[in-house]
């Protein structure tokens, strides 16, 4: 992949996301035999790590075993202000999981000049790319103030990491791409989407979001179909629209931050892909602006009685 395409990809990059960009070269397999790191803490420092470890998204998927064998491996990284963390071009040795600090990322331009792409804080992670694909680094990280991170070398992410990582996002990026809301997405960003789906199956009847209710999630509709309505003033429920492949639901509620609009009910056994509050925030950001225009147009039921 060209260094420009690989910069574009990188700058397209949100908070709290993966980070670096994807290479055209097949990647490696982890090594056979793989031997577990493990680097010597005492109890304090490895509940601090399973705290962190267990709050970065990346890792929710990990059982205890897998989750152990990770923070066994972490080496603490201390750096001072203006400390180069990773340098663009270099070959990706470590992934990162960031304590506490703050970092600033920078892609060189034609001109030779730094652009800054993005920032990143307590808890984010970086580097895991260049290692899943061996791709050199995409870009040049520095510390800005004290930071303390905890790496993962590369052995290590690949054998536990890696394999699981590959085969989500090779589930569901075809998918994703034929998702109206994220043609406009680059492929980066799509990639970090398939990162954080949560798959979740309703059969035919089961109520998936009630009027009322606080809203936590949202939904792309896999596979089946929904309906979903509304109430009179007077009780009475009305149908506002029915939903099915590739349509979304649930973001009015975590866009405004108010209850649900609507009851939305599987019209038979139908399959979604779930975000939480948390990540539709930090994946879905790049889309707020459209979403938001969206949840303008949608007319209650009580609106749309009227206009017949």
């Amino acid at each position: 992949m060209a260094d420009e395409e690989q910069a574009a990809i990188f700058a397209a990059g949100r908070r709290r996301g993966r980070r670096s960009a994807v290479s055209a070269a097949p990647p490696k397999a982890p090594a056979e035999g793989f031997k577990p790191t493990v680097v010597e803490k005492d109890q304090k420092t490895l509940d601090t790590l399973h705290k962190i470890v267990g709050e970065c998204l990346l890792f929710k998927h990990l059982d205890k075993k897998d989750l152990n064998v990770v923070v066994d491996a972490m080496f603490k990284v201390e750096c001072a202000p203006e400390e180069v963390i990773i340098k663009q071009g270099d070959d990706g040795d470590n992934f990162y999981v960031m304590e506490s600090g703050y970092v600033e990322i920078f892609v060189s331009q034609p001109d030779g000049s730094q652009l800054k792409v993005m920032t990143c804080s307590d808890g984010d992670t970086f580097g895991e790319l260049a290692l899943m694909y061996d791709a050199p680094r995409a870009a040049t990280v520095i510390a800005k103030k004290p930071t303390v991170l905890w790496a993962v070398d590369r052995d290590t992410y690949k054998h536990i990491l890696m394999s699981s990582t590959k085969e989500k996002r090779a589930r569901y990026e075809e998918f994703l791409n034929k998702v109206p809301i994220l043609s406009s997405m680059v492929r980066y960003d799509r990639l970090k989407v398939a990162d954080l789906l949560e798959p979740v199956t309703f059969e035919k009847g089961a109520v998936i979001l009630t009027e009322g209710d606080a809203g936590s999630t949202f939904y792309i509709i896999e596979d089946g179909s929904v309906v979903c309505t509304q109430k009179y003033d007077d009780g009475k429920e009305g149908e506002l629209c029915r939903l099915s492949s590739g349509d979304y639901f649930g973001e009015r509620a975590l866009i405004k931050d108010e209850p649900r609009a609507a009851t939305v009910k599987a019209l038979e056994t139908t399959h979604c892909l779930a975000l939480s509050r948390e990540t539709f925030d930090m994946v879905l950001g790049p889309l707020k602006d459209i979403l938001k225009t969206n949840v303008e147009l949608y007319k209650t039921y009580v609106e749309m009685a009227a206009d017949k």
